[in-house]
């Protein structure tokens, strides 16, 4: 293995289970599900929430990481916390990382996990109209080329989008976009640098699928409405909130938030002002699982 990238796997936060915090969040089951992909299987982890009633929305989750970076801890406490807050069903996208696997391989893997549980709602006891895409980081990013391949079709069964502090402009060199002179910033914009190349090809980076912010208005037209959180102290947060007045354009609702002391990976490490974030992200769920017509808090 390419010694830098045994590093930044090696330096991954939350790689282990903090077992008291998640024990806050009891669900019902945790199950492994391996869903057929267009090579191989796709490993999904499925939360069950104790107090889940009826037929629910269902929230099918991609993690952060770089595009690299696999399954941790810190992802199933977080989908353990959407559960257990939302009585919804969650779906975990354990995805296969680069440069193993290299674009548009895990969004494809998303893509198909989308529509393996639109097939299978009446067996999952969800409501197919109401799918919700959440992603953190990288997965922020898939969820968003994810929806757009859908708007292809017409069957679309994406809801809502709740991106947390995506990066949308994988063509742009990381070293040149806005960051602090900490020596954390300028480590994850080198970072950022490898990220970039294990995960696409160089040719490839403008591709609307993998930068959305490349995208014209009639891509964008049609999507499902969006909430948007980016961090003030985060380098990817201008290039979000860009991307923020592209889907306006194109006549998306959409609901942003700038959380002005906030680095990158706030909500799933849960610092800063990752509660308010949190509370922004129920509510939008519990309008959509009460029925509620249109999802901006």
């Amino acid at each position: 293995m390419d010694k830098e990238l045994e590093r930044v796997r090696a330096e991954a936060v939350g790689i282990e289970l903090d077992e008291e915090l998640a024990a806050r969040f009891p669900v019902k089951s945790r199950q492994k599900l391996e869903i057929p992909g267009d090579e191989a299987d796709i490993t999904v982890y499925l939360y069950e929430p104790e107090n889940r009633t009826g037929v629910t929305p269902l929230i099918i989750n991609l993690h952060g990481g770089g595009f690299v970076k696999s399954y941790r801890g810190r992802d199933i406490i977080l989908s353990q916390n959407f559960a257990w807050h939302t009585g919804c069903l969650v779906a975990d996208v354990d995805y296969k990382t680069a440069p193993e696997k290299k674009y548009p391989y895990a969004q494809m893997e998303g893509y198909r996990v989308v529509e393996y549980f639109y097939q299978h709602a009446e067996q999952y006891r969800i409501d197919p109209q109401r799918i919700i895409l959440s992603g953190q980081s990288a997965g922020a990013n898939m969820i968003i080329g994810i929806a757009m391949r859908f708007l292809r079709r017409e069957e679309h069964p994406v809801c809502q989008l709740i991106m947390a502090y995506p990066p949308l402009d994988l063509y742009k060199d990381p070293m040149e976009k806005p960051f602090t002179e900490s020596e954390e910033e300028k480590k994850r914009a080198v970072n950022g640098r490898l990220y970039n190349d294990w995960y696409i090809d160089k040719e490839l980076r403008r591709e609307s699928y993998a930068s959305p912010v490349y995208a014209s208005e009639e891509e964008l037209r049609g999507l499902p409405p969006v909430l948007l959180l980016t961090g003030g102290l985060d380098s990817l947060g201008e290039e979000a909130e860009r991307f923020t007045y592209q889907l306006i354009r194109a006549g998306v609702p959409v609901t942003a938030k700038r959380f002005l002391t906030a680095k990158h990976g706030f909500l799933a490490r849960r610092n800063s002002e990752f509660a308010e974030a949190e509370k922004m992200i129920f509510d939008v769920i519990k309008q959509i699982k009460d029925g509620e017509e249109l999802v901006n808090p």
